[in-house]
């Protein structure tokens, strides 16, 4: 990028072969320096909603000895995170029932080492606005219909969900509506506007996530209390711009 004459020039060159983690670039004419890193590709995956309806799971239900085994499994999922606590992804799942039987516990089970991030130091932005918030909700908001078939001995073949409705909640401090307030929540929501919004949780490549949602909108607005402080409890909605992003977990 080089600025010529207060107007931004944008150069671009596509590389021929491949850096090396830590390289330094330089520029021939510049002598600019930049270096040059890598990640894994297993530290960068995006998750995002699919319209299409995705692919079923199987789920298998260990209680004591016994095993309720589901197939066709389609469901719900709820993203949590409170200051100071880890983000937590609540999941909800229906589908048909498959079998139930007496099956051992597993074994050999290993769990990862790695400490989950705090909800903490998120940076939370609503365009240029940074609320003073406690908890933040975000609820995809399925609808799950049954898939029913006299054909099948259960009645049923699988779940399947027939729209969605992404919303959510936030509880930032209340804040005066006068003209030249960084946000006046209640005007922005007689006004329908709409926010990019965007969070990250962690510091740690491989252990910390981005959070976006480019069309973020003020659903309603009510007063609260926390710890005799003023709050504007707000509901959210989160609509798309047209490619299944109303919504986009990227894991950095």
């Amino acid at each position: 990028v080089g600025n010529v004459e207060d107007a931004t020039i944008v150069y671009t060159q596509s590389p021929v072969g491949a850096f090396t983690n830590g390289e330094t670039i330089t520029g021939s004419v510049s002598g600019v320096t930049a270096v040059y890193s890598s990640e894994s590709s297993e530290n960068a995956v995006a998750y995002r909603p699919d319209s299409t309806g995705g692919s079923s799971l199987t789920i298998g239900v260990y209680q004591d000895g016994r095993r309720h085994l589901l197939r066709g499994c389609r469901g719900n999922v709820v993203m949590r995170g409170a200051v100071g606590d880890v983000v937590g992804l609540e999941f909800e799942f229906t589908g048909a029932i498959q079998s139930t039987t007496d099956v051992a516990l597993l074994s050999g089970i290993s769990f990862p080492s790695s400490i989950p991030p705090q909800f903490l130091g998120v940076g939370l932005a609503l365009d240029t606005f940074s609320p003073v918030f406690e908890t933040l909700e975000m609820d995809m908001s399925n609808d799950l219909a049954p898939r029913r078939d006299a054909n099948d001995s259960t009645g049923v073949i699988s779940t399947k969900i027939t729209a969605r409705s992404p919303r959510g909640t936030l509880d930032p401090e209340a804040m005066l509506v006068g003209a030249g307030n960084a946000q006046d929540f209640y005007n922005k929501l007689y006004a329908g506007t709409q926010y990019d919004a965007s969070f990250i949780v962690g510091s740690t490549s491989g252990n910390k996530f981005l959070c976006h949602m480019p069309k973020l909108q003020y659903g309603n607005v009510s007063a609260g209390d926390r710890n005799a402080i003023l709050t504007d409890n707000i509901d959210l909605r989160l609509s798309e711009t047209g490619a299944d992003d109303d919504i986009v977990i990227a894991c950095i």
